[in-house]
């Protein structure tokens, strides 16, 4: 059994990653029990918004270059909170079908790297001809 068969994880998993930096990997039997977490979520946070809509502004930003520095600049507006409000959604999971059990930069995943690299220039000289 070669290294990439040998670390594949069995199951497809769902990585779940709400706020954007902190994500984990979770299975289908967890993802069904956030899945309906996340829809209540969604609906609490748009009613907590609306209720509050006097204290609510839209977020915009723009690029600034000064001293050619790539800047962000921020401005709050009044624009069309409802249209915002109705449009809000947590960030859904991604489905994954190849995942490998192994550390993202040890030797196990280096060669499992390698055999996907190279698996890919075959794939290609094939395609070229």
């Amino acid at each position: 059994m070669d290294t990439r068969e040998k670390h594949k994880v069995k199951d497809k998993l769902y990585s779940y990653n709400p706020a954007g930096y902190c994500g984990v990997f979770v299975s289908r039997k967890v993802m069904k029990k956030l899945a309906g977490m996340t829809t209540k979520f969604e609906q609490e946070v748009r009613e907590v918004l609306k209720a509050n809509i006097d204290d609510l502004y839209c977020y915009e930003w723009n690029l600034a270059y000064p001293n050619k520095i790539q800047t962000a600049v921020y401005f709050a507006t009044k624009g069309d909170l409802n249209h915002r409000i109705d449009l809000f959604r947590a960030r859904q999971p991604e489905v994954h079908s190849e995942v490998y059990l192994a550390a993202a930069f040890g030797e196990d995943a280096k060669a499992i790297i390698k055999q996907i690299e190279e698996e890919g220039r075959l794939k290609d000289k094939v395609n070229d001809k």
